[in-house]
């Protein structure tokens, strides 16, 4: 599967005139879902940058996911 962004993905999946409660349940569901593939997005970058800066990288302790540290401090605030 090509690896799109969020944004990408919810453009082409919303129903850009919904008029019954399915079609704005549809909206809903993909709204979620494009969250959370942001956050998975988010997480990934975290990562690979990580590597190669070390500031949230904890050495003693690498089973750590300090991406989702990184997530929870930057936008669940």
């Amino acid at each position: 599967m090509k690896q799109q962004t969020a944004v990408v993905w919810l453009l082409e999946n919303l129903i850009t005139e919904p008029h019954t409660e399915k079609d704005f349940e549809h909206n809903e569901n993909c709204w979620d879902k494009a969250e959370l593939m942001e956050k998975e997005q988010i997480k990934l970058a975290f990562t690979q940058g990580e590597l190669f800066s070390g500031d949230f990288y904890d050495p003693n302790n690498p089973k750590v996911d300090c991406s989702e540290n990184y997530y929870n401090e930057t936008y669940n605030q």
